[in-house]
């Protein structure tokens, strides 16, 4: 299996966990208004959406980067968006968008926090976080794909491991984020998260697409 296309992805899945766990914080603002490296991060990709959003994106913050107020502002949306206090228009929960009371800590949570029990990973830091935060489960997926790294040499451990991250993609991400992605973009006041949320559906799309042609092709069997 290709050690730097496991690379590549884990820097998307940690990029983007990032983005949405932590806010918009200086460092990677900074990354972001890289031309040369978001010029780079939008050709890995073969997907549409990914790399129109990636250049809009940069073009966005690049632009911006010497404006106080635009970062200030930044922040106030990500507060507004993801934190509250006042009504969430894009819930970045699983268990929000999955069961019928949209509440936080349904049985999508359990479940979530059970898949990283299963694979030996912690992603919350804490009993009140609900496991099943966005930025949670692309940390999660960034974690499986680092131990498949680590686990090269080994085929049976590699095919267990992408076979994880195709299943958590399936059965837990995609059955969510695009609806959470499109209120995203319905709610956002601005470039940044509208180009956020575009990137982030293309990603996980093409994704899908890789990790559906590993398995069916066995590329892990014969690469290392």
């Amino acid at each position: 299996m290709d050690k730097n296309k496991l690379e590549e992805r884990f820097l998307i899945y940690n990029l983007l966990g990032k983005i949405y766990k932590q806010g918009i914080v200086a460092e990677t603002l900074n990354f972001l208004a890289d031309k040369e490296a978001m010029e780079e991060l939008a050709q890995l990709v073969d997907h549409a959406q990914w790399r129109q959003g990636i250049l809009a994106l940069q073009h966005e913050v690049s632009s911006n980067m010497q404006n106080h107020e635009y970062v200030r502002d930044l922040n106030s949306e990500y507060m507004t968006l993801f934190i509250g206090p006042d009504h969430l228009a894009a819930p970045p929960w699983e268990s929000v968008y999955l069961t019928r009371e949209h509440l936080l800590f349904g049985e999508p949570t359990f479940k979530v926090k059970e898949f990283y029990r299963t694979f030996g990973i912690a992603c919350s830091t804490g009993e009140n976080e609900p496991d099943d935060h966005i930025g949670l489960e692309l940390f999660f997926m960034a974690k499986l794909i680092e131990q498949t790294i680590l686990k090269l040499t080994n085929h049976q451990s590699v095919v267990q491991e992408v076979t994880g991250q195709k299943t958590f993609l399936t059965e837990h991400i995609m059955q969510w984020v695009p609806a959470f992605c499109n209120d995203l973009q319905k709610n956002a006041s601005g470039k940044f998260f509208y180009q956020l949320a575009n990137i982030t559906l293309g990603w996980l799309e093409a994704d899908l697409v890789y990790l559906e042609g590993v398995l069916q092709n066995g590329y892990f069997l014969h690469q290392s």
